[in-house]
């Protein structure tokens, strides 16, 4: 029976979240406009005048299996890539996957139309979503069989924010098309190359035209592919630990769905959704930098918080529409209870840190056995048992045998 068993992630805000990629990819910064402008760039200061402006419409659209991307010859005005701006709206149909790609520059995407998934591969960040294989009813024993970063839904009105360098996509699980406009700001000190906006694709085949409209040189290629077509497949095979085959399949050289296909099934990938599975327990864990409101949205759930001392100061059930504040550095467990628990966390930074106690990248991972045999008075075995019985599971925990734990839990209230 396959079941969800890390539903939440720790920072639950989509504003705070990419205020936490501003953070640590640094979009400008320092004065106005001391983040603009490139190395080698050809255009002189007295071509850039904004005497005489005009409005462009779309000259261009590149068509791929589930959706198109239209394109405005900026080429003939100045004025964009003056500013160093790029703009384009990208239109995915039902079932639509726009394939991961990443730019020599900060992009954002303002949905007009539609709804739908969208996901960032934000380098050195811990996959915080799990999907596992178990039947807990009958053994312990548990199969990973996926995880990957966070997810974000979007809808129309949203804003998403991508940092140079960070490799995304989108999915269209809606039934009518979705809609962007999406503006790359390659004028910005980021972009170390030259003053052509360039887009890497991990996935697909681009047309020339999708990156070679920009080039003010008219360099034109007469075939163009994903990054992975450019290294030596036994190459790539030994580096992915694929088969050689597997890797030329990577590089697609004569796949003719373009940069957005159809998933004719729908995407079978872990939904955003701020909530636990039922009895699924959060680590507990407490916030490094930041204080934390949290705000119930549905189902009920019990929250212990501990003080420095030892002491706890709140053990009761959170419901529907109620609020707790848990102080920076508090330890925090929570408990769904059968119908599922569904929370906001506010937290007063913009780059907050979480540090878990149990689980994959938690203090109890980081500490030899010895120590932990050690400070808890156990033998080595159980030190072993109590260091590593969560495998690879992160922050939020399935409940797999535990029905008599969470009853013995329920009693001591």
């Amino acid at each position: 029976m396959a079941s969800m068993s890390t539903i939440v992630p720790l920072c639950l805000s989509l504003l705070l979240f990419f205020q936490v990629s501003i953070a640590q990819f640094s979009f400008g910064g320092g004065p106005l406009y001391s983040s603009r402008g490139f190395r080698g760039d050809s255009v002189s200061q007295h071509q850039c005048r904004f005497e005489h402006l005009a409005a462009l419409k779309v000259t261009h659209r590149d068509r791929s299996e589930a959706g198109f991307i239209e394109y405005y010859n900026t080429e003939v005005r100045n004025e964009f890539r003056c500013a160093g701006v790029s703009v384009r709206r990208l239109v995915i149909e039902s079932r639509g996957l726009a394939l991961p790609v990443y730019a020599n520059a900060h992009k954002l995407l303002y949905i007009i139309q539609g709804h739908g998934v969208f996901g960032m591969a934000l380098p050195s960040c811990p996959e915080t979503f799990q999907s596992v294989q178990s039947a807990f009813e009958q053994s312990s024993t548990q199969k990973l069989s996926d995880e990957h970063q966070q997810l974000h839904k979007f809808r129309q009105g949203d804003v998403i924010a991508v940092p140079v360098g960070v490799a995304h996509w989108l999915y269209n699980n809606g039934d009518s098309p979705m809609v962007a406009f999406l503006a790359i700001d390659f004028g910005n000190n980021a972009n170390q190359l030259d003053p052509i906006p360039r887009e890497f694709f991990l996935a697909g085949k681009p047309t020339s035209w999708q990156q070679e409209q920009y080039s003010y040189q008219a360099e034109q290629q007469s075939d163009n592919q994903n990054i992975f077509a450019g290294f030596n497949p036994d190459l790539l095979g030994e580096a992915l630990g694929v088969s050689r085959q597997t890797a030329m399949r990577l590089q697609e050289l004569n796949d003719q769905r373009g940069v957005i296909i159809r998933v004719a099934q729908g995407l079978q990938a872990l939904h955003p959704s701020f909530q636990t599975e039922q009895n699924a327990l959060l680590t507990p864990h407490w916030t490094v930098n930041a204080h934390i409101v949290m705000y119930v949205t549905a189902g009920q759930g019990r929250i212990q918080v501990v003080d420095h001392r030892g002491r706890t100061v709140f053990d009761g059930e959170l419901r529907q529409q109620q609020i707790l504040l848990i102080p920076q550095n508090f330890a925090v467990a929570v408990k769904a209870r059968q119908e599922g628990f569904s929370w906001v966390s506010f937290k007063t930074s913009h780059n907050a840190i979480d540090s878990q106690i149990a689980g994959k990248r938690s203090i109890l991972r980081a500490l030899p056995v010895d120590v932990v045999a050690k400070a808890y008075l156990l033998s080595r075995e159980e030190s072993r048992s109590l260091k590593f019985n969560r495998g690879d599971e992160m922050a939020v925990f399935s409940p797999r045998l535990h029905q008599q734990l969470y009853a013995e839990w329920q009693n001591s209230k």
